[in-house]
């Protein structure tokens, strides 16, 4: 196979009619494999973007569970100075809410951190070499 295409190709003077019939289909064949070429390289980038947007995702979901734990914290403070002529078992009620509320939200939080690092794991995307990545899938809880 290889003979009557390297004479197709090059015109060589004894090449066959049925030689130089293969040249189109050698053509056509290196054509489609510049052009699947290319899609694996798009392919390839837009996997290296969800990667990307998947690590930030993950990085700002931290910081909103940290800033709402926080939020809760300093609301239980300002409610505690507004409503200091409250009785005990009021206030115990409020903060034994607010402490109910921060640990449904840690709980999400495993969830949603479990489930995308077993969405990026499951994914085939190069995690491991990915070092945002590789600190989503591999970073043990904080507040446990």
């Amino acid at each position: 196979m290889v003979t009557p295409t390297l004479k197709a190709i090059h015109h060589r003077a004894d090449t066959s009619p049925l030689e130089m019939d293969i040249l189109p289909y050698v053509r056509e064949r290196d054509s489609t494999s510049a052009v699947l070429a290319k899609q694996y390289n798009d392919l390839q980038q837009t996997w290296n973007d969800l990667s990307e947007v998947q690590s930030k995702t993950l990085h700002i979901s931290r910081d909103n569970v940290a800033m709402t734990s926080e939020l809760l914290e300093l609301a239980e403070a300002a409610n505690h100075r507004k409503f200091g002529t409250s009785t005990g078992s009021e206030l115990e009620m409020e903060m034994e809410q607010a402490r109910q509320e921060v640990k449904e939200s840690r709980q999400r939080w495993k969830v949603i951190k479990g489930t995308l690092s077993a969405v990026i794991v499951g994914s085939g995307i190069a995690w491991a070499q990915d070092q945002d990545l590789l600190e989503m899938v591999l970073d043990p809880e904080e507040n446990e």
